[in-house]
């Protein structure tokens, strides 16, 4: 029994590992390459987010042979996967906005100012919602929000690739 659970602890960190290197790849090629702010951004990394647990899923059902692979246990894992995940990038987001590129918060309020005053909002209401952005757009607040947000993410996409991974028991 405790080869099974080191062996699912030691799949949890590695995954959780390529996670987060991946996360923070695609956070670093978009920011240079000026993509921070388009809204198709997202799409690819839920996909990539969701081929790395599925992929982890598939190497713990195999590790555990005939014991099977229950919905709930494919459903923690991929859980974890993200928890661990969501605590490397939380830090490398926050070097990222305090130390690497601090500017990237002002493009991010300068961005929310255009996409504002492109739907024809009134001055006023600009200004109230700049303000209100600019007291949440500081390095810990965005890095509490991506920890969560990841860590949300993955539980959805780990309720999906679940479905797939399980493994019943053999008898």
């Amino acid at each position: 029994m405790e080869e099974k659970v080191s062996t699912q602890a030691r799949l949890d960190v590695q995954y959780g590992l390529v996670l987060a290197l991946s996360s923070i790849i695609y956070i670093i090629i978009l920011y240079f390459l000026g993509l921070m702010f388009e809204p198709w951004v997202q799409y690819p990394n839920y996909i990539i987010i969701g081929a790395i647990i599925y992929l982890g899923q598939k190497k713990l059902a195999e590790s555990k042979g005939d014991l099977g692979l229950s919905y709930g246990k494919a459903l923690g894992f991929g859980v974890i996967v993200s928890i661990i995940s969501a605590v490397i990038v939380a830090v490398f987001n926050y070097l990222f906005y305090e130390i690497i590129a601090p500017e990237a918060i002002q493009q991010t309020i300068d961005f929310a100012e255009q996409t504002l005053i492109e739907k024809g909002l009134p001055d006023d209401q600009i200004e109230m919602a700049l303000e209100i952005q600019k007291k949440i757009m500081t390095p810990l607040w965005l890095t509490l929000l991506g920890f969560f947000g990841q860590i949300i993410i993955g539980l959805v996409i780990s309720l999906l690739t679940s479905i797939f991974t399980r493994k019943e028991e053999i008898i």
